[in-house]
This record gives structure tokens, C-alpha cells and sequence, in this order.
């Protein structure tokens, strides 16, 4: 009885607790609610929002939280102001439904500096809200390696690893286990617990791994940097002589493995074998004249591509096996044709009659989803750093860029300058980027299919085409001056801002409702509650 008593005062002393606190409680709440929807998914990502907002609104104390503003020297309105931009550059667009639009995506660039940079959230809470967005991405990532174990069935294509990535995109979710690998190894400096710690330096370990098991290049480098800053600012300051040889020693060392391993991927898959013209057979048994076309060094597991080639016999063969005509595109946007010659050249065999025949039903099947080699020896990273060797080839020959991410990127990134030399000051307005984009493909007859033609993937460039030189200037400032201008700011905040720099370089980060959540929040949360904490 005694027991029950206990426990209904301490029930109802939290109800207390909870009133007397009502507001910054929720603020918490919401808080994580955003955070743990980072990686989760988007609906989590709009209540957070939403309920950070309202909660903000009706807990008022306005004046107050304008003491605030001034106390941060006012750098959450220049934050709010990188959203007004926006705004003000409506009046420079033609297609006010997309910049319509576009703005409800960047609605957080307004609404989470001024809601985290009004309030103060105590430590602990702080500390809470990062506990648990570590433990969403860790959540997210084993979903992730689940479907790609193909223990959770998905209806998408697993031969492109990426799309183990089922609740945000793979981009997206790279920045995420990058910023949660620069959390845990940021507090196992500071705290002295050893059972954290060794927790922390597992999770960093499986987010490596999943990195390379997902094959993202972007979060790869990230990682490269920050590993790179992160030794330098806390290790090498703390270290004798030899530590401080023995570390650039592993460093050179490591950079002369890259390259030795980058080039016995190219040497192993791109170097054609010599051949002896006069010893290859003139005709398939059907009697149809081979093509060879020698001069062409394509190579899959050490064949040669473009020899023994009979298209006539290979299309009739093929017909029979698929009802994918071989003039279309296979399941990944690739010509269908240049599939099954790579994929026949993996397994050594002719592309001829007999050479399709020789496909089981299953590898048939493969063709048609995309698959180029039948028995890849390379995984993980390697893989990626064959296909990325690929496609820089394949560019520099003038191949089709259709299917192929790297050659598109070039073009998306070609396109984007001549955009910007003709509309420099003011760029061509907030609504009007993609329709620009589109206008000029069609004006260079680009070899781009429809769903293909893009905006560039570069959030600078993008802010550049839409804004103009004088526009992008006032973004950037509003992007760096938090740093350079605030005292005792966190030295998270540098390796914060190193992710979602080199993320811009790369992607449409604020594009995009994850990447743009991602970005405003950490911004606002690290500059403003742990600035002063952490400093």
C-alpha cells in the first residue's frame, strides 16, 4: 500500500513538474521528435516542426526572446534572413507554382532559427535530443543492412545498393551517420567513461562499414575530411614527436594503398588484352561475319567487349530469350544492347547466337535489370571506384551519358555555367531553374533523355543560377558569418559545417526536405544551445 502511494505522488508530482515546465518540456519533445525524423522519415520530420512552432507561438514571452536575439548578436535573423532571399527573389520568377513550392520545402530556413534561436534548451536536453538522433540513424542503418541482406523484401531493384536506403535518400542518410560519427567521437573525447566510449567506437566502426556497404562517395569523403581535421585539431596538439611522425607516416601510407588500389582497379579492368587479329575467326557457326572493332578497349573481367560481335544473330537470339527488345533500355536506363555486350564479355563469351544461349534464365533476367558483369570480384567501395572509372571513360569517348551519374553530373555542371554567364547579376529567378535548365537542352540537343535532364547537383551552383552573383553573395555570408563572427561557439560547429559544405559541392542539399531539416536544425541547435555549453 505504501508502494502504490509512492508511486501515485511521483506520478503525480511529474503532472507538476510537467505544468511548471509545460513549454521548454515540449520544446524537447519536439525536438527529438524532429531529430529521430531525420532519418525516419518525413512525417516525423513535419510534426517536430510544426509542433516547435505552435509551442513556440503560445508559449509568447516575446520580448524576452528578442533580449535573446540581441544577447546572439542577431544572428538568428541573418539566419531567418537567408530565407527572405528566397522571398524577395519571387519577383524575379515567371513560375511562381515551382518557386511556390520550393519555398514550403525551405520553410525550415525560416522557422527553426527563429524557434531554437529564441529559447535556451539546458544541457541535458540538448545532449537527450543528440542521444537520440544517433540512435535513429543507428535504427535507420540496420533497417538499411537488413534489406540489403534481403532479410526485409523491397519491391526495388537491389542490384544498385542505394536503394537499401528505404526511408530517406542514401545522400541524405551518408550526412546523417557522418554527423552522428562526429558526435560520438566528439563526446568520447570529452567524457572519461569507458563503457561510453567503447559503445561509441563500435558505432563509429559499423557506420564506417555501412558507408562502404552503401557505396556513398560523398559521405565517404566527408568522412575522409573530418578525420583529417578532427586528428589535426585534437590529437596532434596532444602528442609527442614520434605519435606525430608515426601519424603522417599512416597518412602517406594510406594514400600511396588508395592509389596503388585505384590503379590496379583500372589496370585489372580498363587495360584491353593484346590481340591476335589474324587468329580470330571470321564467322559465328551460322555464318554470319563478326564484327571486331579493336580500336575499342572496353573490358569486362579481362575480355574484350567490342570483338566477336554478330548483331543479327545476337537480336534474333535474344528475342527468343526476352521480351525486352535489345534496341531498348534495360531497367536501369542503360541501352539494352551495351548490357548484354559487356555482360556476355564478363563470362568470356561471343556475342552471337550461341553466347545468348548460353545465359541461364536467371542471368537473362539480370540483363534486363541492369547488371553489366556476371561475376564482379570487386564490392563495397572498389565497386564504386570501377563504375566512377567507367563512366569518366565512357565520357572521354563520347559514349551515350544516359544511365550513367558521373557523365550527367558533367553535363548538369556544363549546362549550369552557360546558365549563369547569361543571367550573372540576378540570376533567372527562384521558379525558374528547372524550366531554364530544360530550355537549354533543348537548345544544345543534348543526348539527355527526358528524365534525365536535370538541375545541376550542386547547391552552390543552383543558389548561383537562381539568385545571380549579388543574391549568392548574401547567401554565402549569411551561410559563414555565424562562424567567423561568434565567440566560444562550438568546435562541432566547424566539423557541421564541413559536412554540409562539401554536401553542397556535391548534391541539391537544400532541395529537398530531409537535406534542408537537416541542415536548419543542427545549424541552429549547435550555434545556439551548445555554442556557449561546448566552447
Amino acid at each position: 500500500m505504501e508502494f502504490i502511494q509512492r508511486l501515485d505522488l511521483s506520478f503525480w508530482n511529474a503532472i507538476k513538474r510537467y505544468k511548471l515546465h509545460f513549454f521548454e518540456y515540449n520544446t524537447v519533445f519536439f525536438c527529438i521528435v524532429l531529430a529521430v525524423g531525420l532519418s525516419t522519415g518525413e512525417i516525423l520530420m513535419s510534426i517536430g516542426t510544426i509542433g516547435l512552432v505552435v509551442n513556440w507561438l503560445v508559449e509568447r514571452r516575446f520580448l524576452s526572446k528578442w533580449q535573446l536575439v540581441k544577447t546572439r548578436a542577431y544572428i538568428p535573423l541573418l539566419l531567418v534572413s537567408s530565407f527572405l532571399i528566397f522571398l524577395f527573389w519571387l519577383l524575379n520568377s515567371s513560375n511562381l507554382t515551382y518557386a511556390v513550392h520550393d519555398l514550403k520545402i525551405k520553410l525550415p530556413l525560416l522557422f527553426l532559427p527563429l524557434v531554437l534561436g529564441t529559447i535556451e534548451i539546458k544541457n541535458k536536453n540538448t545532449n537527450l535530443i543528440l542521444a537520440f538522433f544517433v540512435a535513429a540513424v543507428t535504427f535507420s542503418t540496420l533497417v538499411s543492412y537488413l534489406v540489403f541482406l534481403e532479410v526485409i523484401p523491397i519491391e526495388k531493384n537491389l542490384d544498385d545498393v542505394r536503394n537499401i536506403s528505404i526511408f530517406i535518400s542514401h545522400i541524405r542518410l551518408s550526412l546523417l551517420i557522418c554527423m552522428s560519427i562526429v558526435l560520438l567521437a566528439f563526446y568520447s573525447v570529452k567524457t572519461k567513461k569507458v563503457l561510453f566510449k567503447t559503445g561509441a567506437l563500435f558505432l563509429i566502426l559499423w557506420f564506417i562499414y555501412f558507408l562502404t556497404v552503401l557505396q556513398a562517395v560523398t559521405g565517404i569523403v566527408i568522412l575522409l575530411v573530418l578525420t583529417i581535421v578532427f586528428v589535426l585539431k585534437f590529437i596532434i596538439k596532444r602528442v609527442g614527436l614520434f605519435v606525430k611522425l608515426l601519424i603522417l607516416l599512416s597518412v602517406v601510407s594510406f594514400g600511396f594503398y588508395a592509389f596503388w588500389d585505384v590503379n590496379s582497379i583500372y589496370k585489372n579492368n580498363f587495360i584491353a588484352p593484346s590481340v591476335d587479329v589474324l587468329a580470330l575467326d571470321e564467322k559465328t557457326e551460322g555464318g554470319e561475319i563478326y564484327q571486331h572493332k579493336l580500336e575499342e578497349d572496353w573490358v569486362e573481367n579481362g575480355n574484350r567487349v567490342w570483338y566477336y560481335i554478330a548483331p543479327l544473330e545476337l537480336d534474333a537470339a535474344w528475342n527468343k530469350r526476352s521480351a525486352m527488345k535489345l534496341d531498348s533500355l534495360d531497367l536501369k536506363g542503360q541501352p539494352l544492347w551495351g548490357t548484354l555486350y559487356r555482360f556476355l564479355a564478363s563470362k568470356g563469351l561471343r556475342k552471337d547466337k550461341k553466347g545468348v544461349e548460353n545465359l541461364t534464365d536467371l542471368e537473362i533476367k539480370e540483363v534486363e535489370n541492369g547488371k553489366t558483369n556476371c561475376c564482379e570480384n570487386l564490392s563495397g567501395l572498389n565497386l564504386r571506384i570501377k563504375k566512377t572509372l567507367f563512366e569518366f571513360i565512357a565520357y572521354r569517348k563520347g559514349q551515350d551519358p544516359n544511365g550513367h551519374s558521373i557523365i550527367q553530373r558533367i553535363i548538369y555542371l556544363k549546362t549550369s555555367v552557360k546558365i549563369i554567364k547569361n543571367n550573372l547579376l540576378f540570376g533567372v529567378g527562384l521558379g525558374d531553374v528547372d524550366d531554364v535548365f530544360m530550355q537549354y537542352y533543348e537548345e544544345d540537343n543534348s543526348q539527355l533523355r527526358g528524365s534525365n535532364r536535370k538541375r545541376v547537383h550542386n547547391q552552390f551552383l543552383s543558389i548561383l543560377v537562381a539568385l545571380g552573383i549579388f543574391g549568392f553573395i548574401f547567401w554565402v555570408f549569411a551561410l559563414l558569418f555565424p562562424y567567423f563572427y561568434l565567440e566560444n561557439k562550438s568546435p562541432l560547429y566547424l566539423y557541421f559545417l564541413i559536412i554540409i559544405l562539401i554536401s553542397f559541392m556535391t548534391d541539391n542539399t537544400l532541395e529537398r526536405q530531409a537535406g534542408v531539416m537537416f541542415f536548419s536544425f543542427f545549424n541552429s541547435l549547435i550555434l545556439f544551445q551548445l555554442s556557449k555549453k561546448e566552447g
